[in-house]
């Protein structure tokens, strides 16, 4: 593993924040599924400036499986599981911080992997 830890970048309060918890946030209409608006919205000013409209438009597709451009847990469950191996269950127990260094070095294990 080498480089920067993603985690470090997430402000604190947003990196120790239970994950679950953190997707029960930023439903803020409560139809179990986190649109674009809430996605963007949940954001610290920081990270939208950071990483842009586009990217963020990137992070939705990846998990928008039936066009909506929303996020449901059953399309984060998915991607979680076919990329990661984790169930939003389980992801749902840990810190945002911590899913997050989950993924990093499930990436770094595929570099690697590759190689």
């Amino acid at each position: 593993m080498s480089g920067i830890r993603w985690s470090s970048l997430i402000p604190k309060k947003l990196k120790n924040a239970n994950t679950g918890e953190q997707y029960k946030a930023f439903d803020k209409d409560k139809d179990e599924k986190i649109s674009k608006e809430e996605f963007i919205g949940a954001l610290p000013k920081l990270v939208k400036t950071f990483v842009g409209s586009k990217k963020l438009d990137k992070v939705i597709s990846l998990f928008d499986n039936d066009g909506d451009n929303k996020m449901s847990k059953e399309e984060i469950d998915k991607y979680l599981t076919e990329n990661y191996g984790i169930s939003f269950s389980d992801a749902s127990k840990m810190t945002t911080g911590e899913l997050v260094d989950y993924i990093q070095d499930s990436e770094d294990k595929k570099k690697k992997d590759k190689k």
